[in-house]
């Protein structure tokens, strides 16, 4: 492996906890509206 693959491989792997940390993040508001996009009922509601 050369040595720029090997930086590169250390950025994508750090990119992709950053990912997976935000997920868990963001709570669960987020994760009912991303499921309420692919349930055909779903209605968007904003709390006032």
């Amino acid at each position: 492996m050369a040595p720029g693959q090997l930086s590169l491989a250390a950025v994508n792997l750090a990119a992709d906890a950053m990912f997976l940390t935000s997920l868990f993040v963001l709570g669960g508001d987020f994760w009912d509206k991303l499921r309420a996009l692919f349930v055909r009922r779903a209605r968007a509601a904003f709390p006032e």
